[in-house]
């Protein structure tokens, strides 16, 4: 799953990080951007936009990304 984030002030980057794996096995992977679950689950995400020359860095509260296993085709 893609991560994006809106909101904040100022030119500093925006990072993710996996604050809980969790049940899903959950990592960071894509440069950063992408989480990937080992199974299904869930995990915890935070957002972090660095400080530049006139805002300090802010953080986002802790968000709950669940990841559901998909359904099987029917049988015949």
């Amino acid at each position: 799953m893609t991560l994006s984030s809106s909101g904040g002030t100022g030119t500093g980057a925006t990072t993710y990080l996996v604050t809980s794996a969790g049940s899903a096995g959950a990592t960071l992977t894509g440069g950063g951007t992408t989480v990937t679950a080992a199974t299904a689950g869930t995990c915890t995400v935070t957002a972090t936009k660095a400080a530049d020359t006139h805002y300090a860095t802010v953080s986002s509260t802790a968000t709950t990304i669940t990841f559901a296993k998909e359904a099987q085709g029917a049988l015949t």
